[in-house]
């Protein structure tokens, strides 16, 4: 059974976007007579996605998604605990008791699902940046292209460019007030960077 029926929906949308070589719903294509939105809503990464892989392999492969989402969560949280030295802690275990216990409100077999997995790899993109040394600036450039993905995918893309733009003050304020943990100067420059790159990133999309 599919707990939220949206599921079908997203995936029609998936098929209207294919059949149509189009980015853009006619929104009457769906309803008994003319209609027109206001905006464009369109999350067409995971439509087309979701849709493909259900006609293909049917609804198993995409309960194995929702698990798997979670499971890089925990992976990921597992790697940076080890990392730190603080795998075996029992505040660590907590964490990923309730980030799975939280995954429960998004982790529907529908395009939120990846909000989840984004604003997961968004925050380790984040940690990695913090303990990769000299090699960090590569990880910047991460951010768009995550943001990219995210802003064609579910509109939760705005608690990733939330969490960004705290980071960006963070990082400001870290270099007028906390030295000691401000960034490695070239790696400053590319985070700056990055953080614009965003920008375009977010503007990136059907409009």
């Amino acid at each position: 059974p599919v707990r939220d029926g949206d599921l079908w929906w997203q995936m029609a949308y998936g098929r209207y976007l294919i059949d149509n070589k189009t980015l853009t719903i006619d929104n009457s294509v769906f309803s008994w007579g003319p209609s027109k939105a206001g905006f464009i809503y369109c999350a067409w990464i995971p439509e087309i996605f979701l849709y493909v892989i259900h006609s293909k392999w049917g609804l198993t492969p995409l309960f194995a998604l929702r698990y798997l989402f979670i499971l890089i969560f925990l992976t990921l949280l597992g790697l940076q605990a080890r990392r730190d030295g603080v795998l075996k802690h029992p505040l660590t275990w907590l964490i990923g008791l309730l980030g799975v216990l939280m995954s429960q409100t998004a982790a529907f077999i529908k395009p939120e699902i990846f909000s989840y997995l984004l604003m997961t790899l968004v925050v380790w993109n984040w940690w990695a940046i913090k303990l990769s040394g000299e090699r960090a600036w590569r990880r910047c450039y991460l951010f768009p292209l995550l943001i990219l993905i995210w802003v064609n995918s579910h509109g939760g893309f705005i608690f990733g460019l939330a969490f960004l733009a705290t980071l960006a003050c963070g990082v400001l304020l870290n270099s007028f007030f906390a030295a000691s943990d401000e960034l490695q100067p070239h790696i400053t420059k590319h985070f700056w960077l990055s953080m614009a790159a965003c920008i375009l990133s977010f503007s990136l999309r059907p409009m």
